[in-house]
């Protein structure tokens, strides 16, 4: 375009600025490696966990939590390419959301360390209001024998591939937690897999955090 511009004597402003998008879109294409083999969408070179993790290790992350996690090899399993909608996240969005799905993770696990099944990988977790559902990847990292279920009305093709990484633990259901029947369709789910079940509401509020409650 800035080129077409040129040839036809447009203004050296507009040239400028068609220069300057030209620059930005080489320099976007320069941190993409590839595409998802699942659903096509091109991959960043370098994962956003993979920037929190070289800030941990320069010993910039004041956050316990997230330099704990990061320094455990199951953090690693969050950079599985089908888990790519995990990094996807702007770095500081990241930061945020990892620090609270840590922080539920850190409570679960204190709360379950004196009861008759101390083992987490033996629990079921169902995170209402999931999002991407990052709580439930740290989950399935650390504790590979749970079983996770995300709940929200996400677009399920925006989520993180967990079948095809290897994770069929991490479950998705697109469920309206103000519908009438959402209680009871979640006792079903409950009783069916007949686990000790602990129950997520981090984002939810209002109304929302009322359905959790009872649920």
């Amino acid at each position: 375009a800035a080129d077409y511009a040129e040839r036809h004597h447009r203004s050296d402003g507009l040239i400028r600025r068609l220069r300057a998008y030209e620059a930005r879109a080489h320099a976007g294409r320069a941190e993409v490696c590839g595409a998802c083999s699942v659903c096509g969408k091109e991959l960043l070179r370098r994962p956003r966990l993979v920037l929190l993790a070289e800030r941990c290790f320069q010993g910039k992350e004041e956050n316990q939590l997230i330099v704990r996690f990061l320094r455990n090899r199951a953090a690693m399993n969050l950079l599985r390419l089908e888990l790519h909608a995990l990094n996807d996240m702007k770095r500081k969005c990241l930061h945020k959301e990892l620090s609270e799905s840590l922080a539920m993770v850190d409570a679960l696990e204190h709360a379950v360390c004196n009861d008759s099944v101390p083992d987490l990988n033996a629990w079921h977790v169902i995170d209402l209001g999931s999002g991407r559902s990052l709580t439930c990847g740290v989950l399935a990292s650390k504790y590979p024998g749970m079983r996770v279920m995300a709940v929200d009305l996400y677009p399920e093709t925006r989520l993180p591939h967990y079948h095809a990484a290897g994770m069929s633990e991490v479950t998705y259901r697109r469920l309206d937690i103000r519908s009438p029947s959402f209680v009871e369709t979640l006792a079903r789910e409950i009783e069916q897999l007949g686990r000790p079940t602990a129950v997520f509401g981090m984002h939810l509020c209002g109304h929302l955090s009322e359905s959790a409650v009872e649920a």
